[in-house]
């Protein structure tokens, strides 16, 4: 089902038919996206690579530029350059082991989410951090999971430590795997349910850069001491979930947020470093994230990113029914503009962003949760 938005575009400018699929496929709805998607993912048009396509993607700026706010052109004409963001999850294996699903969501079934009404798990000051250039989302996710339990509990303190439990899932580790940034969500369920999490600002990983893992780098006697008093027991955790994950994302909002890790995906001609599906314009701006396109992407999966599922809003023009709202751990370097009409008051903050339903459904690898009192 193309969208009113591209079948017009695509008539005006005569863009193929198969050039026309690989851009729907991406989510495309609007010039912003256009742009930002062509602009990331040349692989989507190889006729112009070959110089033989009739259309020019890189004058859609140009031949659509009342469609795009002043900040978006400002932000694409290079007076604002792009930051480096890192990512940091990996594919968990596949024997790992994974809860029963909740009752009234049937693993292997794809449900469209069109009918579901909207909700957003959110409270004033809950802001998105950020693991500045270190692949640690691992510990992001399922720390703001935390964060909002203890909220909705009555509890008023700082907000927790990422850096401890990134610290206790590597203390967990064999040598080959405790120097390596990347993890997967499964390896933070023992550590939050032994070891705990203390406030952030006693084991912050600010002042600290390089990789948070060396040899002399565990918590003072007294931080372990403060974590052991906020343990984490009532976790819950599906391994690739496969059909059926945007209804099992959905029904798990209904408890609280959710962490989830994702693949990231880059244009394959070219390799780690390269923008990614959400990385490009629209994403650093307001928070859009591409979906995964096979016939232009890299292959493998130039690794992953975990973020924390905090919403869910209806749509009827999207494929599986609607956008998940995410609170990314990228801080304020992503989704800038975040209150700009361009996302239509879905956002609550800026460093929060939104992931199609189509993205969870096809390609969400792990989720963990709080399980309900």
């Amino acid at each position: 089902m193309t969208s009113p938005y591209l079948k017009r575009v695509a008539d005006e400018l005569g863009i193929p038919d198969s050039e026309v699929a690989l851009l729907d496929k991406a989510g495309v709805r609007n010039a912003h996206q256009l742009h930002s998607v062509l602009a990331a993912f040349p692989s989507i048009s190889p006729g112009v690579l070959r110089g033989t396509s009739d259309w020019k993607p890189h004058l859609v700026l140009q031949a659509f530029s009342l469609q795009l706010s002043t900040e978006f052109r400002q932000f694409v004409s290079g007076s604002r350059p792009p930051p480096s963001l890192p990512y940091g999850a990996t594919p968990p294996p596949l024997n790992v082991p994974s809860d029963p699903w909740p009752v009234g969501v049937t693993k292997g079934q794809k449900v469209n989410l069109g009918n579901e009404r909207a909700t957003t798990c959110w409270f004033d000051g809950w802001s998105a951090q950020d693991q500045g250039t270190l692949g640690t989302c691992v510990s992001y996710a399922p720390v703001a999971c935390c964060e909002w339990q203890l909220h909705e509990g009555g509890t008023a303190l700082p907000g927790l430590s990422e850096r401890m439990l990134y610290w206790g899932i590597k203390s967990n580790e064999p040598p080959p795997l405790q120097q390596s940034e990347g993890d997967w969500l499964y390896n933070s369920l023992a550590p939050l349910a032994a070891r705990g999490l203390c406030a952030r600002q006693l084991f912050p990983f600010e002042g600290n850069p390089g990789l948070p893992w060396p040899p002399g780098s565990a918590p003072p006697a007294a931080v372990l001491n403060s974590a052991s008093n906020k343990k984490f027991v009532k976790l819950r955790y599906y391994n690739c979930p496969g059909p059926g994950s945007a209804a099992l994302l959905r029904r798990c909002l209904d408890d609280g947020p959710a962490a989830i890790n994702l693949p990231i995906y880059q244009d394959k001609q070219f390799g780690n470093g390269a923008v990614s599906n959400w990385t490009t314009n629209d994403g650093i701006m307001y928070g859009f994230v591409a979906n995964p396109v096979e016939e232009v992407m890299s292959n493998p999966a130039n690794g992953g990113h975990i973020v924390c599922v905090v919403g869910f809003v209806p749509d009827q023009d999207e494929p599986m029914g609607g956008h998940f709202i995410v609170k990314n751990s990228w801080g304020t370097r992503w989704s800038i503009d975040w209150d700009s009409p361009e996302t239509n008051g879905a956002l609550p903050d800026v460093g929060y962003g939104s992931i199609t339903a189509t993205y969870v459904e096809g390609w969400l690898r792990e989720l963990l949760q709080f399980q309900p009192a």
